[in-house]
């Protein structure tokens, strides 16, 4: 492990885009030496810079015992018995150690789990926490804290055999044991932040550790590896520098492909679970901050606007997620129109193609979140959108029983030459009879429902998405089926 990082460290351009001596997050545990009798303590770090590593696990539904809380803060500074930490978190430790490495930061200690407000702190600095570590432990298989990461090595497959001369050598491959493609780990909200923004991973498998990192992928049993990796393992590669001027900012956050990156990685991180409903938004904040302060200016007038889950500078294709999944959460934690108001799977769908490109038909004059804490990347209590654009009422077969069905999912009706599009709902719930919709785009739409409350004309909320086709058109000569709608302009604010 530690031959891994140092060759890492001293010979892969890449991943040393990191600072060599970053500073240390405002607490962290030092682990000490070696010595297995000298017991780990939390530390203030008061400014001081240092090289740490991180530990991305799975909590599980078991309460964490010891953690750091106001009342017990002291106590963990004066020193923690390893041996009544967790399995998980007392394995980190001593591959911390291993590695050479004197501090680690682990959430359950080195935040204070009986107050927002720090939590509020620390969420907002995720971002560099993760992207400053020079390693990051992942508790791949553990499904809790207590079922531990060190792995139980299968000497078949870790014990390589050289034969004829020292460049040739044969690996046994177990068929015992694999670990599944869906470790544990990787259904956890949280992590999928944690491993994106780390430059370094060190995994922590069911039968041997593994190295994975900007440049290579090695593991115990094949050490020499991959290397030279043609697609970047995490946004570090492709955000990392920083544009050169505004010219080139201004490129960047204008091409499309940009911000279909960004909702690549909101598909992936909506399918993930949280213990908490509320995380949605803290969860992948750390990304939020990272991909704005990688294609900001050095002006602050400049950065980009970051509106509960959506960009502004993108927010009328940002707004034509769907749901894949199936969300029944009725809690509020974001505005109707981010796809953070659902605990289920979206999708954000390539903006048309070279054939076919999608035309704008509405314009957001307007749009603004209201942040509940510190963290501007973190929770919101309200928020808006104003758009100006086509509105039609919803053809009636829509709601018909034969065409709608009391699940999310997409729908298509035909009658002699007319075929209604296909609608997606939000969620699991008959819309309104009275729906809408508006019309973003030459080929799809938001389904909305007024808002039902004295001297609110124009106010709705979002139920549903609605296109064209499945595939939106393969060619133009096909019929737009949103054309046979009896659209009005109108200006639509969205809540």
């Amino acid at each position: 492990m530690r031959i891994w990082l140092n060759e890492c460290v001293a010979h892969h351009a890449p991943c040393r885009m990191t600072e060599d001596n970053p500073p240390l997050p405002r607490r962290v545990v030092d682990v000490g030496s070696s010595d297995p009798l000298k017991p780990p303590f939390l530390h203030i770090s008061d400014g001081q810079h240092d090289k740490y590593a991180t530990l991305s696990y799975c909590w599980g539904s078991l309460p964490i015992l010891p953690k750091t809380t106001s009342d017990t803060i002291l106590e963990r500074m004066s020193g923690i018995r390893i041996e009544d930490l967790p399995a998980t978190i007392r394995d980190s430790i001593l591959l911390t150690r291993t590695l050479g490495i004197r501090y680690l930061w682990i959430d359950s200690l080195c935040i204070l789990q009986d107050s927002s407000t720090d939590w509020e702190m620390e969420s907002a600095s995720m971002a560099s926490i993760y992207r400053l570590s020079t390693v990051t432990i992942v508790a791949n298989t553990a499904r809790n804290v207590y079922e531990g990461c060190a792995p139980c090595r299968n000497k078949l497959v870790l014990a390589p055999c050289a034969v004829l001369g020292d460049d040739v050598a044969i690996h046994l491959q177990s068929q015992g044991r694999h670990v599944p493609y869906d470790k544990p780990i990787d259904q956890r909200g949280w992590a999928f932040q944690e491993s994106q923004l780390s430059p370094r991973l060190l995994h922590c498998d069911g039968e041997q550790i593994s190295w994975q990192c900007l440049y290579s992928d090695l593991t115990e049993a094949d050490p020499v590896g991959s290397s030279h990796r043609t697609t970047p393992r995490n946004m570090q590669v492709k955000w990392q520098i920083r544009p050169r001027d505004q010219e080139e900012r201004r490129a960047l956050v204008t091409r499309t492909s940009t911000f279909q990156y960004w909702y690549d990685l909101v598909q992936v991180y909506s399918e993930r679970t949280l213990t908490f409903a509320d995380d949605k938004l803290p969860g992948i904040a750390g990304l939020a901050d990272h991909f704005r302060r990688s294609l900001s200016s050095q002006s602050s007038d400049s950065d980009l606007n970051y509106l509960s889950g959506l960009w502004r500078e993108d927010l009328l294709w940002g707004l034509m997620w769907r749901n894949i999944g199936n969300s029944t959460s009725h809690i509020y934690r974001s505005p109707s129109w981010s796809w953070t108001t659902l605990d289920a799977g979206v999708l954000h769908e390539d903006m048309g193609s070279d054939v076919l490109p999608l035309k704008p038909c509405a314009e957001v004059l307007d749009a603004s979140v209201v942040v509940r804490g510190l963290n501007p990347f973190g929770k919101v209590t309200s928020g808006k959108v104003t758009l100006y654009g086509p509105l039609a009422p919803l053809p009636p077969a829509v709601f018909e029983e034969e065409t709608y069905k009391d699940q999310p999912g997409t729908y298509t009706k035909k009658r002699s030459r007319w075929m209604f599009p296909i609608v997606q709902w939000d969620r699991q719930i008959a819309p309104s009879i009275d729906s809408v919709c508006l019309r973003t785009f030459s080929e799809c739409g938001l389904i909305l429902t007024p808002v039902k409350k004295p001297f609110a004309p124009g106010i709705y909320t979002r139920v549903g998405y609605i296109k064209s086709t499945e595939n939106l058109r393969r060619r133009q000569t096909e019929p737009n089926l949103l054309d046979g709608l009896e659209w009005q302009p109108a200006l639509v604010t969205i809540i």
